[in-house]
């Protein structure tokens, strides 16, 4: 049977926090089943807890021993590489800012300035990842 190695009470204690605050439910999950191991659960306990398939448990821990936290990140997966660089985004938000009902204006200043063809909704795409910032209340 397969299990995390014992671990110091610093490391356990960094896997606590990343299972109780980290911003992806992957990452704390990841970390929720390395304690859990540690802890003396085996694979299969771990998979009726989790509801994760075994050969992704067992590849957690495998990274863990290999990587330490590092291997609890998601790597970087494939995919197609992005049209617009960050501050072509931003020219396209301050477009969108002049006339923010008028997309298509904005998507033909955009592709005459810089000479790249896009959706309408893939700049609706990026423009839904930009954060809006609060206005404090006066």
């Amino acid at each position: 049977m397969k299990f995390a190695q014992p671990i110091p009470e610093e490391v356990r204690i960094t896997l606590q926090e990343m299972y109780m605050n980290h911003p992806t439910f992957r990452c704390r999950q990841r970390a929720q089943a390395i304690l859990l191991s540690t802890r003396g659960f085996s694979i299969t306990e771990l998979w009726s807890i989790l509801d994760v398939r075994r050969d992704a448990i067992s590849g957690w821990i495998d990274r863990w021993e290999d990587e330490g936290l590092l291997g609890l990140y998601d790597r970087p997966r494939a995919g197609r590489p992005t049209i617009y660089t960050s501050a072509e985004v931003d020219l396209l938000k301050t477009l969108v800012d002049e006339e923010p009902r008028q997309i298509k204006t904005a998507q033909t200043k955009l592709a005459d300035m810089t000479q790249k063809v896009a959706s309408t909704s893939t700049l609706k795409r990026l423009l839904k990842k930009i954060p809006i910032p609060l206005e404090a209340d006066a």
